[in-house]
């Protein structure tokens, strides 16, 4: 997406210490896990060698014969076991017979990995060695999943839908916009596969799916005795770290062209249903979202891919701003700012291509230009020259364990001709950042 051909790690929950770069020098041997098995990696820091639990954080696949998808873990390269549940949506699961496992003092590597085309929905690994406390807290989670069910529609107010203008330079204006989760898939498709997408939901919705990128060979990180973080405070147990996947992502070209949506109809009934079938043009990663149909438009839906995987109650919220950057061979930048570090994780999805398809999306920036803007190492950042007219740019909270925050957004047209960069941090929270430059 703007940017050329390069590998991006990508790296998914709160990093607490040292940058992944820093860790991959210090990689001492690869993991290369059955080639039908595509894996995401976590890490823990340990104080002390010794036994521990763990508990991840993960959403399960449904599968036809009602039963839910084995995720096997490896710990520093070595089988570890199995984590199976007997429940759906975002949850705390262990390994089998919540059996602990031995890591060392310092920094350990956690693979999951479970058969393509699935890749493991897992956000985060925490250890320790009692196991009433390394579990996950759904608390959050479930307060959330409750009130999409009970308010699927929020009120203009509290969506920015009638936005008052709160502070503004000459170029820039400032609005208050929500920050929600909404649930997302990564699958790994082969050229010519089709896939068929069912969705089902009592609120309007839309199902996008586009080109992610292609999967590649990461080293992951095994460090010993002695390469704990230094200057830093760590927690008694352990630093909960961000999932890694290797990726080459995808290009300019690939990006505005491979993606398409689903948009709900009504039946009779009062449902909203998405009957999508795509055939895939390249193999590699596909990103399948949700969102509301409309601004401050939130609910559930249940989710069923080829009559094999299901996911039900998962949930969806959007807010949109209109915003066209036009397709004049010039570098037009998005970016969001994290109001709270560690809790606000924001993504940003750019809109355009006529029907509001997802024409360039980021999780966390690796563009050398971005660091101008003081981002934070896991913010979002695009820069790209588009062959297609934009209309719209919205945002997902990455994390479920915190699913409703704030977040910052700035967007600039003609990116890097002398545009002021303002510090997000001398304005505080829940600020939506726009520089008119960038508006049509």
């Amino acid at each position: 997406m703007g940017k050329q051909k390069t590998l991006i790690i990508l790296m998914f929950l709160t990093i607490c210490s040292a940058s992944a770069q820093d860790l991959i020098e210090k990689s001492q041997e690869s993991f290369i896990p059955n080639t039908d098995e595509i894996p995401v990696f976590l890490y823990v820091n340990c104080l002390d060698n010794g036994y521990y639990h763990l508990y991840f954080w993960i959403h399960p696949t449904l599968l036809r014969d009602g039963n839910f998808s084995e995720y096997k873990v490896y710990v520093n390269g070595g089988y570890e076991g199995i984590v199976s549940t007997d429940k759906e949506g975002w949850q705390s699961a262990s390994l089998e017979r919540n059996r602990k496992v031995y890591l060392n003092k310092g920094i350990n590597t956690i693979a999951v990995s479970c058969l393509s085309p699935e890749v493991p929905c897992v956000e985060a690994v925490n250890a320790s060695t009692e196991s009433t406390v390394s579990g996950f807290s759904p608390e959050a989670y479930t307060s959330y999943i409750n009130n999409l069910r009970q308010n699927p529609f929020l009120s203009p107010q509290n969506i920015a839908d009638n936005p008052q203008e709160i502070f503004s330079f000459t170029d820039t204006t400032y609005i208050s916009v929500p920050l929600k989760y909404s649930f997302r898939l990564l699958r790994e498709y082969n050229q010519n596969d089709i896939i068929n997408f069912t969705t089902t939901s009592s609120t309007p919705h839309k199902l996008d799916v586009f080109f992610y990128g292609e999967r590649t060979v990461f080293n992951p990180i095994y460090l010993g005795e002695g390469d704990t973080t230094d200057g830093i405070r760590i927690d008694p147990i352990v630093i909960r770290r961000k999932n890694v996947i290797a990726y080459e992502p995808a290009t300019n070209s690939q990006a505005q062209g491979l993606n398409w949506l689903g948009v709900s109809e009504s039946d009779n009934g009062g449902n909203h249903t998405i009957y999508k079938t795509i055939t895939i043009p390249r193999t590699g990663l596909y990103m399948i979202k949700l969102r509301g149909s409309g601004n401050g438009v939130q609910g559930l839906a249940d989710l069923c891919i080829n009559q094999t995987e299901y996911h039900n109650d998962c949930p969806f919220f959007y807010y949109g701003n209109e915003v066209e950057f036009p397709a004049d061979h010039r570098r037009h930048s998005a970016m969001a700012y994290s109001s709270w570090p560690g809790h606000s994780d924001p993504m940003i999805f750019i809109e355009g291509n006529v029907s509001e398809r997802v024409v360039a999306f980021n999780d966390d920036h690796s563009d050398i230009n971005s660091f101008s803007y003081g981002l934070d190492e896991w913010d979002p950042f695009v820069e790209m020259v588009f062959s297609v007219k934009t209309s719209a740019i919205h945002l997902s909270n990455y994390g479920s364990l915190n699913p409703d925050t704030t977040c910052i957004l700035r967007f600039i047209a003609n990116a890097g001709n002398g545009v002021n960069a303002y510090s997000p941090q001398q304005f505080g929270e829940n600020l939506f950042i726009i520089d008119s430059k960038g508006l049509s």
